[in-house]
């Protein structure tokens, strides 16, 4: 099911944890989650300098089956911190925060990926800053904002800069845009962002979208 784990409730009373750093590690051959906060909250919760390497990478893959999950996962918590770590080869969210996270800073990851994107999911103060994120296979967005998936109770995001990213996308490869605001929330500031391609690509480096 994945790597390292912090909570991970899947009955009875919530897990709360706090004050949790994953430092210097290595995840190898994941297809689950390589390191998530799983069914549970985390605050003041820091993932740095880890080395994530997918299965995808591992196997030598040409081919990748629309499976997989998140190289960093992050189901609920407040001051979250995910920097200067390597992802490689991420199938689904290479970085994932999800509804009402609150006061996160995702910057100075290097990212290469099949489908996987740094996805910010109903975030209260976000800072997604310095990332590079280079594709290797046809893939969607590199870079999401957007409301969380409840639709009775949506998150929506607020207060959150994407700035100073570099998205490439390789030869004979095709995205849907490089960076998505899918019905993103308010106050969002996208700046200084560089998106580039090997091959001329049919859609906008920027995408605003009605979810």
């Amino acid at each position: 099911i994945g790597g390292i784990f912090s909570g991970c409730s899947y009955l009875g009373k919530p897990i709360k944890t706090n004050n949790n750093t994953i430092r210097n590690c290595t995840v190898y051959d994941y297809y689950g989650d390589a390191i998530s906060v799983f069914h549970a909250s985390a605050t003041n919760y820091t993932v740095t300098n880890c080395h994530l390497v997918s299965s995808f990478i591992a196997g030598n893959g040409s081919e990748c089956a629309h499976k997989g999950e998140q190289g960093i996962n992050i189901a609920l918590g407040s001051d979250i911190t995910i920097t200067g770590n390597n992802i490689e080869g991420a199938i689904d969210d290479a970085i994932a925060t999800h509804g009402n996270c609150a006061n996160i800073n995702i910057s100075n990851n290097t990212i290469s990926t099949i489908r996987g994107r740094i996805l910010i999911d109903g975030v209260t103060n976000g800072l997604v800053k310095n990332n590079t994120i280079e594709y290797l296979k046809n893939g969607w967005a590199g870079i999401m904002l957007t409301m969380g998936p409840d639709t009775k109770a949506p998150s929506s995001s607020d207060n959150v800069r994407v700035e100073n990213n570099t998205i490439h996308i390789r030869k004979g490869v095709t995205v849907l845009t490089g960076i998505m605001l899918y019905a993103p929330g308010k106050n969002i500031i996208i700046q200084g962002n560089t998106i580039s391609s090997d091959d001329p690509q049919s859609t906008a480096g920027i995408q605003l979208a009605e979810r």
